[in-house]
């Protein structure tokens, strides 16, 4: 149980500091890696009308990109981050997807904390996010210190 209070004060925290770089009213979020369904869950609260796109891997996906070789290791399965974001959030507002950086998913924001750029390069997903991004679209990252994969 501490484990899951750190990781919703956690949320709660990185929530705080990146909701301004979000725009006003969002329609559609993507995230990619979203875990346990933290953000999701406080992204679903704070923007009541906005779709959530939720892409994180199941444990048997193939290796994308050369990366994650042995199919796709997440921390937490899509099927884990769904049951706990669906404990929250209606069913309608949310879809999942497996890590493909081929997709085009139309969206306003694409977010991603401690993935996208930590776990693996940021070029992976620059054409999803290319494609994707709608006018005005932005694109969060948290990015930590000392992480060399960012130019890979």
């Amino acid at each position: 149980m501490l484990d899951e209070q750190m990781a919703q004060t956690t949320a709660v925290e990185q929530f705080k500091q990146i909701l301004p770089f979000f725009p006003p009213n969002p329609a559609a979020i993507l995230e990619i890696g979203p875990a346990a369904g933290w953000m999701a869950m406080l992204m679903a609260a704070h923007f009541p009308d906005a779709v959530l796109h939720l892409m994180d891997g199941d444990g048997t996906a193939p290796q994308v990109n050369g990366f994650n070789k042995g199919g796709t290791k997440a921390w937490f399965d899509r099927q884990i981050t769904l049951e706990n974001v669906l404990a929250r959030v209606p069913l309608a507002r949310v879809v999942t997807h497996a890590p493909d950086p081929e997709v085009t998913i139309p969206v306003d924001v694409i977010l991603s904390t401690q993935s996208w750029g930590y776990h693996y390069p940021i070029k992976e997903y620059i054409g999803l996010a290319e494609r994707s991004l709608r006018p005005g679209g932005r694109v969060i990252l948290d990015q930590r210190l000392n992480v060399k994969k960012i130019g890979r």
